[in-house]
């Protein structure tokens, strides 16, 4: 019986007869891609695993962050060897893996969902049917440092009206008594100060006197009867 390329000239190729599984390695060790596959869906001439990590833009996947790679079975020559059933393909990523997807080869674009589960040491493994682009997407996790929101600019603050004065409180003049009373008569010049006489407050009754002196005269003045002319 003959036996198949991957066999007797595999290269990274481990087989495990009991299970039936083929486990492949990427032939030149660029990427840590891991295929385990049944032998029953393999071709004999099959010699190898190649593997290429993808860079382009894949349509679909924009604005997220991927991990996409080329999967492809050769045989000696380097010609790809189509393979179709169900497989494993495992890989270690750096964050948690939200999503996978098959992608065409030729226009880079999502062309559906597949199944993945994600395993211990930060490995996933997605469940493929064949062999062409897969790519997964990573979860997007908040940053541990929350980012300090902006401060708002301060609103200018509104001046604050001035505060009016107090009324000064007059202090109310003492009434003058009774317009002049009590006030103290200016002081005599100099050289005036005999001549004037102290305000004694009493006036002077001299003209009254001499005034009733004049009219008792002259009523006396009256009482004399004037001697007529004797006959």
């Amino acid at each position: 019986v003959e036996l198949p390329l991957y066999e007797t000239d595999g290269v990274k190729v481990t087989v495990d007869k009991e299970k039936g599984i083929a486990r492949f390695e990427d032939e030149n060790g660029d990427t840590p891609v891991v295929v385990e596959v049944p032998t029953k869906l393999l071709d004999k001439n099959i010699k190898m695993l190649k593997v290429e990590k993808v860079n382009e833009t894949i349509k679909g996947l924009e604005g997220k962050e991927y991990q996409g790679y080329e999967i492809t079975f050769v045989d000696k020559d380097g010609k790809a060897v189509r393979v179709e059933g169900d497989a494993k393909v495992t890989f270690p990523v750096d964050k948690e893996v939200d999503g996978a997807y098959f992608i065409t080869s030729d226009t880079k674009e999502v062309k559906e969902k597949v199944e993945f589960s994600n395993g211990e040491n930060k490995v996933v493994t997605l469940n493929v049917k064949h062999f062409s682009l897969y790519a997964v997407t990573f979860k997007v996790v908040a940053s541990e440092t929350p980012v300090t929101p902006t401060t708002p600019a301060t609103p200018a603050t509104p001046t604050t009206p001035a505060t009016p004065a107090a009324p000064t409180t007059q202090v109310a003049a003492a009434p003058s008594a009774a317009q002049g009373e009590n006030k103290p008569a200016p002081a005599p010049a100099a050289g005036e100060a005999k001549e004037t006489l102290p305000n004694t407050g009493v006036e002077d009754v001299t003209p009254g006197i001499i005034g009733g002196i004049l009219a008792a005269l002259g009523g006396l003045g009256l009482a004399i009867p004037k001697k007529g002319k004797r006959d």
